[in-house]
């Protein structure tokens, strides 16, 4: 990520009282920011949807337990049923496909950021 221009750093609103000026903030800073803040946001809502481990020990009862935790549900002791997996994988994925389709600009540029000199 490039650093901030000099021109930019006495514009952010930081006074001698260490006053913030939200507004002068939200104006400069975060498009700054804002292709870091969707990659990370991407990854985060990734990995807490795919969570598997912590929603198995956390949990106690059927009710409350995560979309890949329901999926393990398919699977019986003698057989499973395969197109019910594949019907529930595919409605499962359509958030994360969703909320990557919205951030996909933001997502690239902020993987790419630091790449270039």
């Amino acid at each position: 990520m490039q650093p901030a221009p000099a021109l930019l750093d006495p514009n952010f609103g930081l006074g001698a009282g260490f006053g913030v000026d939200w507004g002068t903030l939200w104006r400069l800073a975060f498009p700054l920011t804002r292709p870091a803040l969707v990659t990370v946001t991407i990854y985060n809502a990734l990995g807490i949807w795919n969570g598997f481990l912590l929603p198995l020990v956390l949990t106690q009862s059927p009710d409350q337990r995560t979309i890949p935790l329901a999926l393990v549900n398919f699977q019986g002791q003698f057989g499973v049923n395969t197109p019910a997996i594949a019907a529930s994988v595919t409605l499962t994925t359509i958030p994360i496909v969703l909320l990557y389709a919205i951030g996909r600009r933001q997502l690239l540029s902020g993987l790419t950021a630091g790449f270039s000199k």
